[in-house]
Parts: structure tokens; C-alpha cells; sequence
């Protein structure tokens, strides 16, 4: 059902850093897509998953952090680029895990977390 199980883990000499920071330009989140705005607080996330293959950094927007919180909860993981995926089969195998809280990360992260109006969504806690 979770994503994170068909994961063998990190291979040898792997490494990860994580790091909340404030941008200072445009960037773009990993999950969403959607911009991430200067002065934005953003997670990025800087890792070698398996010596030789390069590093890897992912920039990931404040509230697709919330998705992946519910899914660390939920799998014990996640998969960076998946998480929208694993949110929807979740809500499609599982009435168990149906909620307000999935059905709105579901939703937010398809609107790439904006308002009909265009203003962006509060962030969920």
C-alpha cells in the first residue's frame, strides 16, 4: 500500500541533509510544482542516496511538508516525487485512512495549494 515499502533503503555511503530555509529567489516545489516564492519558507532537502550516482536536492514547499508528515506517520516514509500518488491510493484502498486531513492534502496539493482566487492556501498544522 505505501510507496516507502518497495524502497530497499539508502545504499552504502549514503548521506542527507534537511534544512528549512527562507528563499531568496523563485523556486519551484519538487512535490506540487507550484512557485515557491522569495521570503517563502521552503524545506530543502540535499541527499546521496548511493555512492557514485551524484547528490541529489529536493525544494519542497511548507505545506507538501504536511503531506509528507501524514505519510511518515501513516508508511513510515515517503518517496520524494511520489507523494501525491501514494496520498491518492491511500484514499482509494483504504477507508481506514479517509479524513478531512487527507481529502484536503489531496486536494490542496492538485491546486497546488491555491484558493479559487488565487491566494494561497493556509498552511495545515
Amino acid at each position: 500500500m505505501c510507496m516507502v515499502d518497495s524502497y530497499d533503503g539508502p545504499g552504502e555511503g549514503s548521506f542527507m541533509d534537511q534544512r528549512i530555509i527562507s528563499a531568496r529567489k523563485e523556486h519551484s516545489c519538487y512535490e506540487c510544482r507550484r512557485k515557491i516564492s522569495p521570503g517563502e519558507t521552503y524545506q530543502r532537502t540535499t541527499a546521496m542516496w548511493h555512492r557514485g550516482e551524484g547528490i541529489d536536492t529536493y525544494k519542497v514547499c511548507r505545506h507538501c511538508v504536511q503531506a509528507e508528515k501524514w505519510l511518515a506517520r501513516e508508511c513510515g516514509g515517503w518517496l520524494y516525487g511520489g507523494v501525491l500518488e501514494d496520498l491518492e491510493e491511500h484514499w482509494r484502498e483504504e477507508e481506514t485512512t479517509r479524513s478531512w486531513r487527507l481529502g484536503r492534502l489531496i486536494l490542496g496539493m492538485r491546486r497546488q495549494w491555491k484558493k479559487k482566487d488565487g491566494t494561497l492556501l493556509k498552511e495545515l498544522a
